[in-house]
């Protein structure tokens, strides 16, 4: 009995589950310095992030087979040229070595080496921009029509970049993870599902508003004005048909409301007007 329990899927997930709860660690997460539970050890949960984007991004490139545009097209040159001004805004504020370790009061190893790309995407049947755990970051033309300028297009990769820097999908499978490890005690609530996803939805709608908050500080620390950012949140970025507490991005109008703060936008003016003016990027660390 024991053993065709043990062959269970469902038994061999908890399990799984209950084993890559004790192996977490905290983490704190560059620009916000916020304080997160994620897989370890380290080297293993990197090379499983980077393995993870690699298969997405197959898969990806089979799907829309056809609809990639050629790194030589002027839209993939000018997304990728926007895309390396903000990476090196990061590692400027981080002050990452590109190889080697070392240690800081922030969690930034994981994007020591990590090789930034851009693929974009002439479809009608996708929109947005999505970021993938090996440094891709894909967006979609029918999105781009929407950015009227370069530093609205820096904006959306600065987002793009903020899940990478705060490693928002790993930190979101430890959560899985860490939910499945306690399914015994949740299956004794019952419609304990409705309250889990709602917890999760609302998880997901502060890491939208956090890679907000590092694409802002991003894009400022590669010379593009952030006082840009509120308006496009407001007005062109407000389209998705907002459910509530069951959506999994905040509206529009919060977002920008959040960046309009002045100890977020302040700060992020100061970072602008020393890039421009030639200090360059203040540090992060």
């Amino acid at each position: 009995m024991w053993k065709q329990l043990l062959q269970n899927p469902k038994t061999q997930l908890f399990c799984s589950s209950v084993s890559a709860t004790l192996r977490t660690r905290l983490e704190r997460i560059p620009y916000t310095e916020r304080y997160h539970w994620v897989l370890g050890p380290s080297e293993v949960s990197e090379s499983f992030e980077r393995n993870v984007g690699d298969r997405t991004l197959k898969v990806l490139k089979e799907g829309c087979k056809g609809f990639i545009l050629p790194p030589n097209n002027p839209q993939s040159i000018r997304v990728k040229s926007i895309l390396e001004e903000i990476v090196q805004a990061m590692h400027s504020g981080l002050r990452l070595p590109n190889g080697g370790r070392w240690s800081t009061r922030f969690d930034a190893q994981h994007l020591d080496g990590l090789k930034w790309e851009v693929v974009v995407v002439d479809s009608e049947d996708g929109d947005g921009t999505w970021y993938l755990t090996n440094g891709t970051i894909v967006v979609f033309t029918r999105f781009l029509e929407r950015l009227q300028s370069d530093a609205e297009v820096a904006a959306i990769l600065g987002h793009e970049v903020g899940h990478g820097v705060a490693r928002h999908a790993l930190e979101h499978l430890t959560r899985c993870f860490r939910t499945i490890a306690t399914l015994p005690l949740l299956m004794c609530i019952p419609y304990s599902e409705i309250p889990v996803a709602l917890v999760f939805n609302l998880i997901s709608r502060r890491r939208e508003m956090e890679a907000d908050y590092i694409g802002l500080m991003l894009m400022a620390s590669a010379g593009y004005d952030p006082q840009l950012v509120p308006p496009l949140y407001e007005s062109r970025l407000d389209i998705l048909p907002y459910r509530g507490i069951f959506a999994s991005h905040p509206p529009g109008h919060k977002r920008a409301k959040k960046l309009k703060e002045p100890k977020v936008m302040e700060q992020a003016v100061a970072i602008y007007r020393d890039v421009t003016s030639g200090l360059g990027v203040r540090s992060f660390i």
